[in-house]
C-alpha cells in the first residue's frame, strides 16, 4: 500500500528540471535522495510536500490525487499530513524555543491539547534548560533540534527533510536521524541529503541524474 506515489512528474521553470519522475514512498520507510547541486532534489521534495505543484503529471497522498484538491484542502493536508525540516531552521526569531514549537498547533483544527506532547520532544530534544530562549540565542544544532520538534507536534504521516543535516557535524547527524526515529517511528521520511551516514540508514536511496530518478 502506497503512502505517496508520482506518476509522470516534469518540473519546468525556464529550463526543465525535472522529467518523467515515477516514485512510490510506502508508510514507515525512509528515502533518501541525492545528487548534485541544481539537479531538483528541493524541486521533487515541494513537489512531494505539496509546496509547488509539478507541471505534469500526478501526486497521489494515501491514493488522493492532489490535483483535484481545492486550495484549502490543500492546505489542510500539508498541515495535518506533513512536517516539514529544511536546511536552515526557518525559526520565528523572536519567539522563545517552546513558542516555535507548538507553533504549527495554532493552525489545526484539533482540540488536543499539545503542551504535554511539546514538553515530550523538547526533552528527548535535551532543550529543557532553553525553554524560554528567545531561538537566536540557540546553536545552529539546537535551533535544527527546535525545527525538528516544530515539525512532529502534529504527528504527521510524512516527514519532508531537504539537507537538514548539511550544516551540521557527525555527531549532530546522526543524533537528529536518532531524534527523528524516536520521536516519531511510524511516519515516512523523505531526505535530501548528502551524507553517507544516512544514506546507509535509508530503506531506499534514488540519486536525481539528466532529470531522471534513478535508483540507487
Amino acid at each position: 500500500m502506497s503512502l505517496i506515489k508520482l506518476t509522470h512528474v516534469s518540473a519546468h521553470y525556464d529550463v526543465c528540471i525535472l522529467q518523467d519522475i515515477n516514485l512510490i514512498i510506502e508508510p514507515n520507510s525512509f528515502t533518501s535522495i541525492t545528487g548534485d547541486s541544481g539537479t531538483g532534489k528541493s524541486t521533487l521534495l515541494n513537489i512531494i510536500g505539496l509546496l509547488a505543484p509539478p507541471c505534469k503529471g500526478q501526486v497521489f497522498i494515501s491514493h488522493t490525487n492532489t490535483q483535484l484538491l481545492c486550495n484549502r484542502k490543500l492546505a489542510n493536508m500539508r498541515n495535518q499530513t506533513f512536517g516539514y525540516i529544511f536546511q536552515k531552521p526557518h525559526l520565528i526569531s523572536h519567539l522563545s524555543l517552546y513558542e516555535n514549537i507548538i507553533l504549527p498547533t495554532t493552525y489545526t483544527p484539533y482540540t488536543d491539547n499539545f503542551k504535554d506532547y511539546a514538553m515530550q520532544l523538547i526533552e528527548i530534544c535535551q532543550l529543557e534548560q532553553h525553554l524560554k530562549t528567545p531561538v537566536t540565542y540557540l546553536s545552529l544544532g539546537q535551533q535544527q533540534r527546535v525545527s525538528i520538534a516544530r515539525a512532529l507536534i502534529l504527528k504527521p504521516e510524512i516527514i519532508i527533510a531537504d539537507e537538514p543535516t548539511g550544516a551540521l557535524d557527525p555527531n549532530n547527524t546522526h543524533r537528529i536521524m536518532r531524534l527523528l526515529r524516536e520521536m516519531n517511528p511510524t511516519c515516512a521520511i523523505i531526505m535530501s541529503t548528502h551524507s553517507h551516514q544516512l544514506i546507509a540508514k535509508s530503506d531506499q536511496h534514488y540519486q536525481i541524474h539528466n532529470k531522471k530518478l534513478v535508483s540507487v
